[in-house]
């Protein structure tokens, strides 16, 4: 089982539950297979996964609960678009979301073309819009883990 190092001087806690916020992307199946590949550290977790498209989640999950790995390590999938289902009690927390979607990541590299500036997710005017919209939604889900799962840490990628 993995654990985690106390903060602080406090106890280490084994981490059994693992929420994906952002879950109808198709890049965190990676991450689970790593998760799950991880010489038996995460037998039995819960992998929580939570998404507001029920269609993009539902697709997820499936190909998710369809993996070798999970499932000879006995993990538990469970889908669901509630914030709070996904959140209470988790241990670890990962936030992969685009908010606006594909379509707001188009028009701020569109613009970044039409003025002949460096446009990506992750560099220059592009991703300052990306952070504008984001950070709202990071700091709704840092206060919702301080009511349901205050001791889990969030990984934002």
């Amino acid at each position: 089982m993995l654990s985690r190092p106390g903060f602080c001087g406090r106890a280490r806690l084994p981490m059994r539950t693992i929420t994906f916020i952002g879950a109808g992307a198709v890049r965190i199946l990676g991450t689970i297979r790593e998760l799950a590949d991880g010489r038996g550290t995460l037998v039995g977790a819960e992998l929580r996964l939570m998404d507001p498209d029920a269609r993009r989640l539902a697709a997820v999950a499936a190909l998710a609960r369809s993996m070798p790995e999970v499932r000879s390590a006995g993990m538990r999938v469970v889908d669901t678009p509630d914030l709070s289902r996904a959140l209470d009690g988790a241990d670890v927390v990962f936030q992969t979301i685009r908010i606006g979607g594909l379509d707001a990541l188009l028009a701020d590299l569109r613009i970044c073309r039409e003025y002949r500036l460096h446009g990506a997710d992750d560099f220059g005017p592009s991703s300052v819009s990306i952070s504008v919209r984001t950070i709202p939604a990071v700091l709704a889900t840092a206060r919702a883990m301080e009511r349901l799962c205050p001791r889990a840490w969030l990984l934002n990628y």
